[in-house]
């Protein structure tokens, strides 16, 4: 509801998208849909579906729907309370979060799910499916809950158009689409814009007609309309491997789009028939041709090589759903998602017309986590190595491809004219750029020529500068092509020894990981001492991974750059530097050549070096170990049980105790089970998704002085998480708590201003506010020794599940890593003492002693909102009654004991029997947890 508010009041749209995320660990023991023990490990929402053994399609769907209707959710501005069936469904799920939308005040977009393919398209009699039946109602029901906001259904790009089975076709969705409730289609649209493959020799492969890249901007759109789901389909992983292509056609009615999973504008603009058992149905189905406008919900591509064959997939080793895109060689790039989405925006913007508006295509995707926290905190996010591989755009959004600085830096400075400048084919770009102080054209573009492989020359006034990766064969040359040039042969060729060949190739930059310090990537092939080192200093900012793929790509290129050819053509000819041609020698094999300069004159002079594409294929180099490096999550997990008083700010009944834990690297999940017993009988108390930020002393710690600022200073060790400075005003209003543990189980709670980083995560805390929440009373008159544990109470710190009459029954505690077993830990035997309901000792206490009588006042505390400054009203009571017990004399067996209602003094007690120094002491009494901790002092009487 926050972040609704937040959006809106930033003026943004609000899309609000339930996401059905399949928490399901490895070596679980559910059956699957077939019976078989064992499913797939997190796998994707549209896995879900009826099993084969449970009964009816219609009875399965209206199990997983539920009963719960809109009046079960609480209106109001607070969250939804819900008082409906006692369920956990869909309907439930769905409509909790309309109610949260509603409460918040309302949303522009709600989506009533989203990819769930496999229920879309369960059925027990082909044409009818229930769970489509059911989207409609919900639809329903959620549009008298939102009224104002745009309704309906994210399909996944295989799931929108049609359920296609054999010789039929069924309009599943027309139903849900067609409905009065639902204002727009919504597809989550991942469909390939290529079919490349590694090499030139594949059939997308066009250089006649300008396509040697899967970058081309102009192959990428046409593939929108075109290409696999449109013109074909590969009917087997045998024909896809080989390219056997199998049209796609209508033979029967002329209806290509019928089955082209591509033809979104010709699914929108046409009327809809089934056709139940291949016949075609002479009624149309509820659709109206054109009446809704479609949204792509979702859009993206994975920044992976070859992303654009397969957008769908994604690499994550942790789930059964990790794929790389057909054919890729696994290596990182971020350029090829920034050209899918610049021809998707691009096409779709020129060509929706009236079918999608570009400000309804949502990329896919844009992570709320702070960048770069994530992804390379790996000890917060467990899933932040699936970043250099995915959809994310943060981190690349803002990266800087070569072509537009380079057009940039034409425009601003030299007022290049757009004829005179060819960039179509310069392709790659870098995180960004680095400039010291002034810096050429000439040296600025050769940074990118080193660092991307590109090549810059001007032919006919116009600056062209091209990818050598996208170099096409522009002719084929043999001995007579060649004319004389006054010298005894009409080409020469030349190679260098090995020696001269560069063997070890260093790149410096800056680095993206280390917070943009300089960085240097090295590669080899095949090094001996001795052996020349090529190098480059390059103004970009970059990483590990993708400049030590530049150092191999450089040794690759001088390997290349040994095998020299000088020829002569005649004046007609076009060949321009950067082209690719072949040339035939009087004996040997066709060579490839890429010119690199040419002299024009009476005839044409060209150099060129051996062109072998070696250097061109797809590599990478390693990732950086550390924050972002990809390591197996932790195996266990330590517990903190803490009996603390109530927490501001923490939503928790008084007799809870409270749990925080600590695993490393963080396992994404921590589970904690209790039982009465050490051997069996555990159940899952809670789960977290948090680590603690928790750690030990590294130094003595005085006892300082509580109720002012306490001028000590500690110095901690955390094994995860940070510490920030905070002001007096933040820290007055709660900011930087921590719990320190003096004794087993005697937490103190105190709050510091200021966090120094003075080691490998060693901080120095200083500005205390000691004894905070009434724990003054933990701290002992000595130093308390190094070695003791402590715990920052920030939102890991959650309450557990226990009730009232639990307190002080001991049980044993579980804590592991989500998705292990609980039998591999042994329990920790702990009993939570309801510490929250107890008093907090009164403060201010005052003994007067007169003639044998003795006198006491003191001021009155709360454990209940005690910080609400009020005027000249007293803070909350917190208890049923007031009440309190004052003592006299030794603990264990007090001389006098007095109890007091409704009243902060006792006036003229009697003490004439009482002598020498005897220990006072006031306590505050609940009727929930009895005496508080007592206030003291000493009188002699």
């Amino acid at each position: 509801m926050d972040a609704i508010a937040d959006l809106k009041a930033r003026g943004l749209r609000v899309v609000l998208y339930p996401f059905v995320m399949m928490d399901i660990p490895g070596d679980n023991t559910l059956p699957d849909r077939d019976g078989n023990i064992g499913q797939a490990t997190y796998p994707w929402r549209g896995r879900i579906g009826p099993a084969s053994a449970d009964g009816s399609v219609v009875s399965q769907v209206a199990t997983l729907m539920g009963a719960a209707a809109p009046c079960d959710f609480s209106a109001g501005s607070s969250a939804p309370v819900y008082t409906g069936p006692d369920e956990w469904s869909f309907r439930r799920f769905i409509l909790h979060l309309a109610a949260l939308a509603r409460n918040a005040g309302g949303v522009d977009a709600f989506l009533i799910g989203s990819e769930l393919v496999d229920l879309t398209m369960a059925t027990d009699t082909l044409g009818q499916y229930p769970f489509v039946d059911a989207l409609v109602i919900l639809a329903g029901d959620v549009k008298t809950m939102l009224p104002a906001a745009q309704i309906s259904y994210a399909a996944d790009w295989s799931e929108y158009h049609s359920h296609r089975d054999g010789g039929e076709v069924h309009f599943h969705l027309d139903p849900l689409w067609s409905s009065a409730d639902v204002d727009f289609i919504g597809i989550d649209n991942y469909l390939p814009l290529s079919d490349w493959r590694p090499g030139n020799t594949h059939a997308d492969y066009d250089p006649e007609n300008g396509v040697t890249s899967v970058y081309s901007l102009d192959y990428l759109k046409g593939q929108i309309e075109g290409g696999e789901f449109w013109n074909y389909y590969y009917a087997s992983q045998a024909d896809r491997d080989t390219q056997t292509r199998t049209p796609i056609w209508d033979g029967a009615h002329g209806e290509d789009w019928v089955f082209r999973q591509k033809a979104i504008r010709a699914w929108h603009g046409a009327d809809h028939h089934n056709r139940p058992g291949g016949v075609r149905d002479a009624a149309p189905t509820p659709w109206v041709p054109g009446s809704k406008p479609v949204w792509f919900t979702e859009f993206g591509c994975p920044s992976i090589h070859l992303g654009t064959n397969q957008p769908n997939v994604f690499y994550d080793p942790k789930t059964s759903e990790s794929y790389m895109p057909h054919y890729s060689s696994g290596a990182r790039d971020d350029f090829m998602q920034r050209q899918y989405i610049r021809a998707m925006l691009e096409w779709w913007g020129e060509n929706g017309g009236a079918v999608l508006s570009t400000e309804n295509a949502f990329v896919w995707s844009w992570d709320a986590r702070p960048w770069p926290e994530y992804p390379r905190t790996n000890d917060l996010w467990s899933d932040g190595p699936n970043w250099r591989y995915g959809h994310w755009l943060n981190g690349r959004a803002g990266s800087a491809p070569a072509a537009e600085v380079i057009e940039r830096r034409l425009n601003t400075h030299y007022d290049y004219a757009p004829a005179n400048v060819d960039l179509s084919r310069c392709y790659g770009q870098a995180d960004g750029l680095v400039l010291a102080g002034p810096m050429s054209f000439r040296d600025m573009v050769g940074t990118w020529e080193v660092a991307l492989n590109l090549d810059a020359s001007e032919v006919g006034g116009v600056l062209r500068v091209t990818s050598r990766a996208s170099a096409a064969i522009v002719a084929d040359y043999t001995l007579d092509h060649l004319v004389e040039d006054g010298t005894a042969a009409l080409h020469t060729i030349t190679r260098t020894s090995q020696e001269e060949t560069p063997r070890v190739a260093v790149v410096s930059y800056t680095d993206t990981e280390l917070d943009y310090e300089a960085g240097a990537a090295r590669a080899t092939i095949r090094e001996k001492p001795g052996q020349a080192e090529a190098s480059a200093e390059l103004a970009l900012v970059s990483d590990l991974e993708r400049m030590t793929a530049t150092a191999q790509t450089m040794l690759h290129r001088a390997g290349d750059e040994r095998e020299k050819i000088k020829l002569t053509l005649p004046p007609s000819s076009q060949l321009k530097p950067g082209d690719v041609f072949g040339f035939t020698p009087k004996s040997g094999a066709r060579l490839r050549f890429i010119a690199d300069e040419i002299a024009r004159g009476e005839a044409r002079t060209v150099n060129a070096y051996l062109y072998t594409g070696t250097a061109l294929s797809s590599v990478g180099g390693p990732i950086r170990p550390g924050l972002a490096h990809v390591t197996p999550p932790s195996e266990t997990a330590l517990p903190y049980l803490l009996d603390l008083p109530i927490l501001p700010g923490l939503t928790m009944a008084d007799h809870q105790g409270l749990a925080a834990f600590h695993a490393k690297p963080w396992p994404g999940g921590v589970y904690l089970y209790r039982s009465p017993s050490l051997e069996t009988g555990y159940s899952l108390n809670l789960r977290t998704g948090l680590a603690a930020t928790a750690g030990e002393t590294v130094t003595a710690f005085p006892p300082g002085v509580p109720d002012i600022w306490s001028p000590e200073t500690l110095e901690v060790e955390l094994f995860a998480g940070s510490l920030v400075s905070r002001s007096k005003e933040d820290v007055l209003a709660g900011a930087n708590a921590m719990a320190v543990e003096h004794s087993p189980d005697t937490w103190e709670v105190l709050q510091f201003r200021n966090a120094e980083l003075i080691g490998t995560n060693t901080w120095r805390l200083s500005g205390f506010l000691r004894g905070q929440l009434g724990t003054e009373w933990a701290r002992s008159g000595e130093d308390l020794a190094a070695g003791a544990r402590v715990v920052l109470l920030d939102s890991a710190v959650i309450p557990v599940d226990m009730q009232a009459q639990e307190i002080g029954r001991p049980f044993y505690w579980r804590a592991l890593p989500s998705g292990k077993d609980p039998a591999e830990v042994t329990g920790q035997l702990h009993s939570f003492q309801g510490v929250g309901r107890r008093p907090f000792s009164p403060s201010h206490l005052k003994a007067t002693l007169a003639g044998g009588l003795l006198s006491l006042s003191w001021i009155r505390r709360t454990r209940i909102e005690g910080d609400a400054w009020t005027d000249g009203e007293d803070i909350p009571l917190g208890e049923a009654f007031e009440r309190y017990r004052v003592e006299i004399g030794p603990e264990a067996a007090p001389l006098v004991t007095q109890t007091i209602d409704d009243a902060t003094s006792l006036l003229d007690l009697d003490v004439s029997a009482l002598s020498g120094p005897q220990e006072i002491r006031v306590s505050q009494v609940s009727e929930t947890y009895g005496p508080g901790i007592p206030a003291r002092l000493v009188l002699t009487f």
